[in-house]
């Protein structure tokens, strides 16, 4: 008895099971793909405010000093040390009376605007949206028990820079996941052939093939061992050709 298959794998019912598994596991893998996604970027934020805090105590006593000497070329340098850290894209310094003293990168303007301040001074609107947050902290210059207060720092980092760190852990979730699709599509596909599509086009062939001209010979095996539909339907078959066998005689 021939078993070529009848129908055609892009109708087969093993076929549109592999569609319906291949894409409801891209949905799920999308949703827990974006939650991951929230999850990391929050967690990178939180890190980068970390961040902006370790600054502060890392730069905050050098530079008041600097301020309190009137120390102008070591008050730039500390600045411009400041400025060079991966996570920070600006900088603005007041002095004791609220005047702004220096500023410089990536800063939110007295309009509430995000700009960007080159070395000269001129602000630039930001181009696209950078959604800044920020950091201030007060510089206090500790003389002898006494805290002069010398200004206010305030240092940016953006989104940006969470999108950066985000990156190489979305490149690898993308590829993660386009591995795991893949690996799904050859095991779903091999199992179903062998477990689904080649039993029922055994059946599917012997339902075309049966004439009563040879039911004497005529017996399905659909090649499983186990008890199950498939089994059934096998020992169903042969036992309706039995049937047909006795009524004609």
């Amino acid at each position: 008895m021939s078993t070529t298959p009848v129908v055609t794998f892009k109708n087969s019912i093993t076929t549109q099971l592999l569609i319906i598994v291949l894409v409801n596991y891209v949905l799920l893998t999308i949703v827990v793909g974006f939650m991951r996604l929230a999850a990391d970027y929050f967690y990178i934020k939180d890190s980068v405010i970390n961040e902006l805090s370790v600054v502060q105590e890392t730069f905050a006593p050098g530079l008041a000093r600097s301020i309190y000497d009137m120390n102008a070329q070591q008050t730039e340098s500390t600045i411009a040390g400041l400025y060079q850290l991966p996570s920070i894209v600006g900088f603005k310094l007041k002095n004791s009376n609220g005047k702004l003293v220096k500023v410089i990168g990536e800063v939110i303007n007295d309009n509430g605007e995000e700009v960007k301040v080159d070395a000269l001074g001129n602000q630039i609107p930001n181009a696209g949206v950078s959604k800044l947050f920020s950091h201030k902290f007060a510089l206090k210059f500790d003389d002898f028990g006494y805290l002069n207060d010398v200004g206010e720092a305030t240092i940016y980092s953006s989104q940006r820079m969470i999108f950066q760190k985000l990156r190489v852990g979305f490149i690898f979730l993308i590829i993660n996941s386009i591995l795991k699709v893949i690996a799904i599509f050859v095991l779903f596909s091999w199992a179903a052939k062998v477990k689904l599509r080649q039993p029922l086009s055994i059946l599917t062939a012997a339902t075309q093939q049966l004439d009563f001209d040879n039911i004497e010979d005529f017996k399905v095996d659909v090649k499983t061992e186990k008890r199950n539909e498939l089994k059934i339907l096998e020992e169903s078959f042969n036992q309706m050709t039995q049937k047909l066998l006795l009524s004609r005689n």
